[in-house]
């Protein structure tokens, strides 16, 4: 350990003093990246803009800084060592983004890598504390990566088919005629088909990513954290099936023009914001309910005492 540490700070003394200046180490590391994964970038980019699942991605990288910059005192507090296993995570970026754009073609694989490559020129510029308190940011980008393409057509199959069963159950339940093969829904006037678009992928990609700040900021322990990113996917799908539903009764009612119109895609935003919602007074009540059982064993301990 002596040694090591040792070797770290005889590291930090035989850089220029010009890299001392965190600005100026900063500086680099996004230079770096740019020039590095420019394409990459630029790929995430056409993503974000041509792919409707993924059009929350512009969002992700904004919620990072705003991270970053509402820990800014901790950062500005924290000691800065600059430590050379960080050049060795960044390689390993390097390695992985070449290997993947070049052998693989894995456009999931290179954007990756390019967090890795954060991490490294993180924990090599200013050290593990630093890379501690900004491994949350720079791990949530991930959420801006679209999803392997097999993994994607692997879950939207299973998802049309949970949405359409979901909705003849809802649809049964309120007494209306319906019978359903695969994804259709037959009703007497009309033939439903719940296409990709309504498979609640869209919702899911992106509720799942919103519940990693939601506990974030409300929920104070790990386990807490689990239950709510964990209970995004339930939610994104009954979400999803309510919608399907009030989408169907609503074409009984006036036409299938119901699906032409401004309401279609406004119903999908409501009813995202709606589950967005049940996420934010789940992760209250957990945090309520944790504060209440802590009081309630400090008053079984007292008693016994």
């Amino acid at each position: 350990m002596s040694f090591q540490i040792a070797s770290i700070a005889k590291f930090n003394n035989v850089l220029p003093k010009e890299l001392r200046n965190p600005w100026i180490r900063t500086g680099i590391l996004l230079t770096a990246t740019i020039l590095i994964y420019h394409s990459v970038m630029m790929g995430l980019y056409r993503s974000w803009f041509n792919n409707h699942y993924y059009y929350h991605g512009f969002l992700i990288p904004v919620i990072s800084i705003y991270i970053v910059f509402r820990n800014r005192d901790r950062l500005r507090k924290t000691e800065r060592n600059t430590h050379p296993y960080g050049i060795i995570l960044a390689i390993l970026g390097i390695v992985i983004f070449l290997f993947a754009g070049f052998f693989y073609g894995s456009f999931f694989l290179s954007s990756t890598s390019m967090l890795i490559f954060l991490m490294g020129g993180v924990l090599f510029f200013f050290g593990k504390e630093y890379l501690k308190l900004l491994s949350f940011p720079i791990l949530f980008l991930v959420f801006m990566i679209p999803m392997p393409e097999f993994a994607f057509n692997s879950l939207i199959g299973p998802l049309q088919l949970t949405a359409a069963s979901i909705g003849e159950f809802l649809l049964q339940c309120l007494r209306i005629p319906v019978h359903r093969e695969g994804i259709y829904l037959y009703l007497e006037p009309v033939t439903i088909e719940v296409a990709k678009s309504c498979s609640a992928m869209h919702s899911l990609i992106a509720l799942s990513a919103l519940s990693v700040i939601v506990a974030y900021v409300i929920v104070d322990s790990l386990r807490k954290t689990i239950i709510i990113v964990a209970s995004s996917i339930p939610i994104a799908i009954l979400a999803n099936a309510f919608r399907l539903v009030l989408l169907i009764l609503l074409i009984l009612w006036m036409g299938e023009g119901v699906l032409d119109s401004f309401f279609h895609p406004l119903s999908g935003k409501l009813f995202f914001l709606s589950a967005l919602s049940v996420l934010a007074l789940e992760a209250l009540f957990l945090n309520r309910l944790g504060r209440f059982q802590e009081k309630q064993a400090g008053l079984h301990s007292w008693q016994r005492r």
